[in-house]
């Protein structure tokens, strides 16, 4: 733990220069690293209910929350508020095995009337180096304001935003839509490819992953001009960190994982610092074998859906479920056979939900809307 507590250190603090972690306070930087706190919220009258979005890269951590009205902190996501106003709500994530902690929090409108019948949602596509494309698909007939946070301190009020991060990396994106006096917001981590450099022309860096199930070898392409390279620092996206040359690693099982690699570098003679970051994501799976099969794709339809929806699931596949925006179950069948399975949606209000589909490499999702 120690190697790996003075890594993780060096690793925040580089990347703390550059505001990668601004939403988040950490009592050490070990846990800017490996917990990363976020939530997103609903209100119904003087009810909030809070839904954690939160990453913590597989360790065991404790989440509890604190509300800003002077009651004490809890556990229980969903809080009754004396009287409507703003508040300030934080999730904290403790784990006694790092011995630390790291907070999130964000201002939360409290109405007086219930909020029935909204929700806030988007989607997005990729729009280049370090750039995503957002798409409002929020439910409901909102009259009152927009408000999309992007984790870096900018924000907009666009249906359909292009924002642009100065840092590659994981970045907490937010969505607040407002109809009256109520309140709505939907967020994820989004982790965004492509590059950044404060050496400028003077230093060009890249990799290239060569995967073999869930083992990873990273070849790095460092090209100096003017500056020397003094240190790589490796983050393969599932809280691992390396300081080695060449990278590799071992997944713990498949899905997406963005790695990034910071190289720092002193310009002589004046002996000036400076660094480049790169980060591509990578899609980790497992080889198939006799205990080994691959996570099946989701193929669903039709999506926006009034009624039922059908999932078309490969051999593999043991469960199906539908959750809705708080991680909820609303619907679940198990799978007997592959081909299409149907899930059954109408007494479900309109809105946002998930399709969750279990193999035994690992889980799926997707979002679906309801209409009326």
């Amino acid at each position: 733990m120690s190697s790996l507590r003075k890594l993780a250190k060096h690793l925040a603090a580089a990347f703390a220069t550059i505001a990668l972690y601004g939403v988040i306070s950490a009592q050490d930087p070990i846990c800017s690293v490996l917990l990363r706190p976020a939530f997103h919220y609903t209100t119904d009258g003087l009810t909030v209910i809070l839904a954690d979005s939160s990453t913590t890269f597989g360790q065991n951590a404790t989440a509890s929350f604190s509300f800003g009205d002077g009651t004490s902190p809890t556990t229980d996501n969903a809080h009754q508020f004396q009287e409507p106003g703003n508040y300030t709500v934080c999730l904290t994530l403790s784990t006694p095995t790092l011995d630390c902690s790291a907070t999130f929090c964000r201002q939360v409108t409290v109405p007086m009337t219930s909020c029935g019948g909204i929700n806030a949602f988007f989607t997005l596509s990729d729009a280049g180096t370090n750039a995503m494309q957002f798409s409002d698909v929020s439910i409901g007939s909102f009259a009152g304001d927009r408000l999309w946070e992007f984790g870096d301190g900018d924000s907009s009020t666009e249906e359909f935003p292009t924002h642009t991060w100065l840092l590659p990396g994981p970045h907490f994106v937010s969505l607040t839509r407002t109809q009256g006096q109520c309140s709505v917001t939907y967020g994820r981590w989004i982790e965004v490819d492509g590059n950044a450099s404060t050496c400028g022309q003077d230093l060009f860096v890249d990799f290239e992953p060569a995967q073999e199930g869930l083992s990873a070898t990273f070849q790095p392409t460092i090209i100096p001009n003017n500056v020397i390279p003094v240190v790589e620092i490796w983050s393969y996206g599932d809280g691992d960190v390396d300081t080695v040359l060449t990278g590799s690693n071992e997944f713990p099982m498949s899905g997406n994982y963005q790695t990034c690699l910071l190289v720092g570098a002193i310009r002589p003679p004046a002996m000036d610092t400076c660094f480049s970051l790169v980060c591509h994501t990578v899609d980790v799976m497992p080889l198939a074998g006799v205990e080994e099969i691959p996570v099946a794709p989701l193929r669903i339809w039709p999506n926006p859906f009034t009624s039922v929806v059908f999932v078309s699931v490969d051999p593999g596949a043991e469960r199906i479920s539908m959750l809705d925006p708080l991680g909820r179950v609303v619907a679940t069948t198990t799978v007997t056979t592959h081909g299409n399975v149907m899930l059954d949606g109408q007494v479900l209000s309109t809105g946002s939900y998930f399709i969750e589909v279990t193999t035994a490499g690992g889980i799926r999702r997707s979002p679906v809307i309801k209409l009326e």
